[in-house]
């Protein structure tokens, strides 16, 4: 019984729920109450989960019984939550130990190089328009200029201001590009990363003055947890046999 296994007391709760006669599994219930952050030992916060997820299985009986959950649309939901789900699960999984984190907090004050770049960005999704642009600048448009004209034209995808940023911070691609212009200027070539074709211009730079890692702790620990599953979302895409036909 996952009641008792789980060491709770869900007094007053009903461990016989039913919805148009569908059981509504208890482990649903708690699995709900623990993202919501509600109190499980306190039986009107569970009453409360239970509730709202009496509501969710209504609707979704409602939406078999008009036969929605067929169609095309609500498998792409479907698909999309699983794999959202999987890379939450190699994101967290195993835990990170406070010593990886502040291996990462190292790493990246190593990487940053002791500078933080004011910037500014245009990216394009394909390589065309990234040479056009690069033409434009080798003939002595500014790249201010080159931004007011790119501006919501096909194939740009970014054109403006980053601000001030860090090498950390920046895909590993534009970091070399980038030192070579600590002392201003603009990237004459664009570097592609993931299909992006990207341009920058450093308008200055400043000494880095980093944060304490324990100022900075939630915001690596959410950073590293985005590289972990960018990590497992690669790893399964390459592993993959994909045959289209």
């Amino acid at each position: 019984n996952i009641l008792q296994s789980s060491g709770l007391d869900f007094k007053g709760t009903d461990r016989h729920s039913t919805v148009n006669g569908e059981a509504l599994d208890q482990a649903l219930i708690e699995a709900y109450a623990k993202q919501r952050g509600f109190d499980r030992n306190d039986p009107a916060q569970f009453k409360q989960a239970a509730d709202k997820l009496s509501e969710f299985m209504a609707a979704a009986q409602a939406a078999r019984k008009e036969g929605l959950t067929s169609q095309a649309d609500y498998a792409v939901e479907q698909l999309k939550f699983s794999a959202s789900s999987y890379l939450a699960h190699a994101a967290q999984n195993p835990p990170i130990a406070e010593a990886e984190l502040k291996s990462y907090y190292d790493a990246q004050i190593k990487i940053a190089a002791g500078l933080e770049f004011n910037l500014e960005h245009l990216a394009f999704d394909n390589e065309i328009s990234a040479r056009a642009a690069e033409a434009a600048l080798a003939t002595g448009k500014s790249f201010s200029q080159l931004i007011s004209e790119s501006t919501g034209k096909p194939g740009v995808g970014v054109a403006g201001a980053i601000g001030w940023t860090n090498l950390a911070i920046l895909p590993e691609a534009v970091r070399g590009p980038l030192l070579a212009l600590k002392s201003g200027g603009a990237m004459q070539t664009a570097v592609a990363h993931k299909n992006v074709w990207h341009l920058l211009h450093v308008l200055e730079t400043r000494p880095l003055a980093a944060q304490n890692f324990s100022d900075v702790r939630a915001i690596l620990q959410k950073r590293l947890e985005q590289e972990r599953a960018a990590k497992a979302l690669d790893k399964v895409r390459s592993e993959a046999v994909i045959v289209q036909e």
